[in-house]
């Protein structure tokens, strides 16, 4: 297919974006496989340009997919070791990747092991910043499971949660049992079936900015059942960047992070294409077709600020009837009139810019 405009994310640079008569495609393998990007504010149609704006404070600073090595060797600076028990030393494998060829492994043995797979040194950068990487593990619910620590400046090992960090995404799932002497009893862990790969986002401590750490990611066992699985780890990246993409004909739509289901409103809507990320508006009504909901936007004259000239021009619209799907752009609410409750929601939004919206940058 022809394709008008390519664009490489510069925080995960095998994260490639391809415009085309047919609409966006993406790679995050470098190009050794594509997926055509579907969804509802993004219409099949040609795709003329694409702009990516990296995070605040996710600048690269590292990533790590292990396919440029031969299975079973570890990429360079990565180690794997046996903490206790039985050895399970993780390796790479072609069989269970995310992004082919390879992930990083380790299996389930039915005796107790512990068994760590740690990253080389990592600078932080001095802003927040989060990761985000693919895992997949099928073990036995409570009983085996994996954790990811980090030790900072040289320090010792502690959980990545008590180091200091957060999930956004795909946090501990059960709390390990401490009835069958596994190493990590008690602790809250990656345990039973992850249904496939999934993404966990997490933010990296803030005593940790600026400062060199390393990261394990931590597979145990007990005595109990075991199994044929274990826990798959692949593509580590800084967390993702925002798309702007403008098609022919057709407006703009801004995609958030590839992870980005959050709902920071509760409206039903995931902020990534959500005309006003700040104030519920499930419907969705955006009457002058600017990319923000009217629930979010008095600016009447598109001037950038909802001032005296936007009064005048919602009182002519008072008592007027509003129609669907377009509706009056002063029906705030979207709910077919402009009254008393368009007149307070206004108000509010008095002195201020429009948005903010997931699909405007």
């Amino acid at each position: 297919i022809p394709h008008n405009t390519v664009a490489i994310d510069p925080v995960a640079p095998r994260t490639i974006y391809v415009g085309t008569d047919l609409g966006l495609w993406v790679t995050t393998s470098g190009g050794g496989a594509w997926t055509y990007v579907e969804s509802p504010e993004l219409p099949p149609v040609a795709v003329t340009d694409v702009k990516i704006n990296p995070p605040a404070g996710n600048q690269p600073f590292f990533s790590e997919n292990f396919d440029g090595v031969v299975a079973p060797v570890l990429p360079a600076g990565w180690t794997t070791s046996t903490l206790t028990g039985t050895a399970n030393l993780w390796v790479t494998n072609s069989d269970s990747a995310d992004s082919a060829p390879n992930s990083a492994i380790a299996g389930e043995p039915s005796e107790i092991s512990d068994n760590v797979l740690v990253s080389p040194t990592i600078t932080l950068p001095v802003s927040p910043s989060s990761l985000t990487f693919r895992h997949q593990y099928l073990t036995e619910l409570t009983h085996d499971g994996g954790v990811l620590e980090m030790a900072i400046g040289g320090g010792p090992f502690q959980d990545i949660v008590a180091a200091g960090g957060s999930f956004e995404k795909g946090g501990y799932t059960g709390t390990i049992s401490t009835d069958s002497s596994s190493p990590i009893a008690d602790r809250q862990a990656w345990t039973g079936d992850s249904g496939g790969y999934i993404t966990t986002v997490v933010n990296m401590p803030s005593v940790a900015a600026g400062q060199e750490i390393r990261l394990r990611w931590r597979m145990a066992t007990d005595v109990s059942a075991g199994g044929p699985d274990g826990w798959s780890i692949d593509t580590i990246t800084p967390a993702g960047s925002s798309i702007f993409v403008a098609t022919y004909g057709r407006g703009a739509y801004r995609r958030h992070r590839s992870y980005g289901d959050a709902d920071a409103d509760s409206d039903g809507v995931p902020d990534q294409g959500d005309n006003c990320t700040l104030v519920a508006n499930p419907s969705q009504c955006d009457s002058d077709g600017d990319g923000y909901g009217n629930r979010c936007d008095g600016d009447l004259n598109d001037n950038g600020a909802t001032n005296a000239q936007d009064v005048a021009m919602f009182r002519q619209q008072l008592g007027l009837p509003s129609t669907p799907p377009t509706y009056n752009q002063a029906d705030i609410n979207c709910n077919g009139a402009v009254n008393a409750q368009d007149v307070a929601m206004f108000r509010q939004l008095l002195g201020s810019p429009s948005g903010p919206s997931g699909l405007v940058p």
